[in-house]
């Protein structure tokens, strides 16, 4: 039996492993002309063997509530992300929350920093521990943030 091998790189840059990439290497064994060679997860502009990846794909069990928190770490300033998964049923995902249910933010200046609701789930929730009053926080949320929020019906706390 004469079947092909496909040899591809991963991992680089410290970039996760997700099942959006594992479909992107299955498309490309089924192509016409597959890439014997290639790489997954970055951009290679060296060799430019990159195979493209879809939209992420949500592989946790029926139940399964996942939580991004984007916490202040005290000692050096920065941002520190905790991805959390929890349910009733066994979690074997190994790889980082993609698609949150439920995204915190613990420091108010983040919402002029990062994109705090990348990869939240169409009707999620979103907490931001401020005590900022409803005026100050009209005037102080970006515009794009406000737009996430009512584009995504998020319930914003």
């Amino acid at each position: 039996i004469d079947l092909p091998v496909y040899a591809g790189r991963y991992g680089l840059g410290s970039k996760e492993f997700t099942p959006a990439m594992i479909k992107a290497i299955y498309d490309n064994m089924k192509s016409l002309s597959p890439r014997h060679h290639f790489t997954i997860g970055i951009t290679d502009d060296v060799t430019r063997l990159s195979l493209e990846v879809g939209e992420s794909i949500d592989t946790t069990p029926e139940g399964t509530v996942q939580w991004l928190l984007r916490l202040r770490l005290q000692k050096s300033g920065g941002i520190t992300v905790s991805h959390l998964r929890f349910g009733k049923s066994p979690i074997k995902s190994t790889y980082l929350v993609e698609i949150a249910d439920f995204i915190a933010c613990h420091n108010p200046s983040y919402v002029k920093l990062y994109d705090l609701l990348d990869g939240i789930r169409e009707g999620g929730t979103f907490l931001l521990n401020t005590s900022m009053g409803l005026e100050e926080l009209e005037a102080e949320l970006p515009a794009k943030l406000r737009r996430k929020i009512a584009q995504n019906n998020l319930k914003f706390y």
